[in-house]
């Protein structure tokens, strides 16, 4: 499946070549970091072949949603509470259906510079092999969520990241830090997904948004089990990791619909 990325080929790549997740790729979701960003990095990486100094890291995970979608059937539920009277709102985001909107980086979004007091400083594009530098540099550390900040200031300014340039980072301006930040999320491009509800209980009106993390394509021991467990009988280990969800719910409806003929001639 070719996916056309929301970074437009600012890069360099502009589009990747997707394969749908299989049993395997969702049973190798068992034993991956913890870690958001490099987990949707490794699960993409398995999945399509690029050049990380060419993608952003609002591309992988655009590309993690897409893989996503065919994970769960192109279906996420999503709940909420009624800010009015608290009740709780459950829907289903059918994509394709809903409101959804892909934002994409306009072709000079790379080139941005600002004077701080009095000093000139360039912003870069965040790619994905810079994401992963940055969560790397921060992996299993207990301060781990100021180190990421730290790192990504870093690579925004086009600083490596060590030692000495962290230490930088800590004593610039603290509008230039933030101005970083603001940086980031004014360039910020990828799939909205959102959706108009209302309560049924007091009809206040809802916009639900939803960030898929990786709950979406990790698969624990107990339910993998059992979806092999409803073949076992004509389909070995080997053969069922080959299956995509979809290509499996539509093996295991088959078997379903011969047993019960079987059953009603029986």
């Amino acid at each position: 499946m070719k996916v056309v990325l929301p970074s437009n080929g600012l890069l360099g790549t502009k589009w990747v070549d997707l394969r749908e997740p299989t049993f395997e790729d969702l049973r190798k979701t068992q034993h991956a970091t913890e870690d958001e960003y490099l987990f949707k990095y490794e699960f993409i990486k398995g999945l399509c072949e690029f050049d990380d100094t060419k993608i952003t890291m609002d591309d992988v995970q655009y590309i993690y949603e897409v893989s996503a979608t065919a994970v769960t059937f192109n279906t996420v539920t999503m709940s909420i509470k009624c800010r009015s009277c608290g009740t709780k709102i459950t829907s289903d985001f059918m994509f394709g259906e809903s409101e959804m909107n892909v934002r994409t980086l306009d072709k000079d979004a790379r080139k941005c510079s600002k004077v701080i007091e009095g000093v000139e400083y360039n912003f870069h594009i965040l790619s994905a092999a810079d994401g992963v530098a940055i969560h790397t540099y921060a992996l299993d550390d207990e301060d781990s969520e100021r180190m990421i900040e730290e790192a990504t200031v870093c690579r925004v300014l086009g600083y490596d990241i060590t030692d000495a340039s962290i230490e930088k980072v800590r004593n610039l301006p603290i509008a230039l830090y933030v101005a970083c930040f603001l940086y980031i999320k004014a360039n910020w491009h990828g799939m909205d997904i959102k959706k108009e509800v209302e309560c049924p209980n007091c009809g206040t009106k809802h916009t639900m948004q939803i960030h898929l993390d990786s709950t979406w394509v990790k698969m624990d021991l107990p339910t993998f089990i059992a979806q092999f467990a409803a073949v076992r009988t004509c389909l070995d280990f080997k053969s069922f990791l080959k299956f995509t969800v979809p290509e499996f719910q539509n093996f295991a409806a088959y078997l379903n619909a011969e047993a019960k003929k079987k059953n009603s001639n029986g």
